[in-house]
C-alpha cells in the first residue's frame, strides 16, 4: 500500500484532519504470523510534521476455535522517527504485547513492555502487566525520569 503525497489521504475526527503519507507492506509470514513495515510515512499536522519508519510481527498464539473471540495474539518490533518539533525517537518491543479478543481486554493489550527514548536522552517505559496477571483490567505502569506511576487506559 503506497500512498503518495498527491493521493490526498487524510486522517482524523472530521473537524482536524490530518494528511498521511508513506508505504505499508503486509506480508503473511506463516498461517498464523504477519509482518507490517512502514517505510518513509508522515502525518503532517497544524504544528509540524511527523515522520516514522516501523517494523512489527503479528503472531496468532491461541485459537479458541469459533471465530476470532477468545483468540490470543502478540506484538513485537521496532519503530523510529521524529515528531513534529524536530526530536528523533526509538520504540523498542521489549516484551511481547500480548492482545486477548474477549469482553473488557478489546481495547489494550495485557502485557508486554515498550520502551521509547529520544535525542534528548529521555527514556520512558510502559508496562502492559502491571500487576504480573496478565488481567483485562487496563492498566499501565509508565516510568519516566526515574519515577513510576500505574494508570488506567481506556
Amino acid at each position: 500500500i503506497t500512498i503518495a503525497g498527491s493521493d490526498e489521504y487524510y486522517v482524523g475526527n472530521g473537524t482536524k484532519m490530518y494528511k498521511v503519507t508513506g508505504l505499508k507492506t503486509i506480508t503473511r509470514n506463516t498461517a498464523t504470523s504477519y509482518t507490517v513495515d512502514v517505510t518513509n510515512a508522515t502525518l503532517q499536522r497544524d504544528n509540524g510534521t511527523v515522520s516514522w519508519n516501523s517494523n512489527r510481527t503479528v503472531s496468532q498464539t491461541y485459537d479458541a476455535g469459533a471465530g476470532w473471540y477468545n483468540d490470543e495474539y502478540t506484538v513485537s518490533g521496532s519503530a523510529s522517527g521524529t515528531n513534529a518539533n524536530g526530536v528523533t525517537y526509538t520504540v523498542v518491543t521489549t516484551a511481547p504485547l500480548k492482545k486477548k479478543l474477549s469482553l473488557g481486554c478489546l481495547t489494550t493489550f495485557v502485557s508486554g513492555k515498550l520502551m521509547i527514548t529520544n535525542s534528548n536522552g529521555k527514556m520512558l517505559e510502559v508496562n502492559y502487566d502491571s500487576y504480573n496477571n496478565e488481567a483485562c483490567d487496563k492498566a499501565v505502569t509508565i516510568t519516566y525520569n526515574g519515577k513510576t506511576n500505574v494508570i488506567q487506559v481506556w
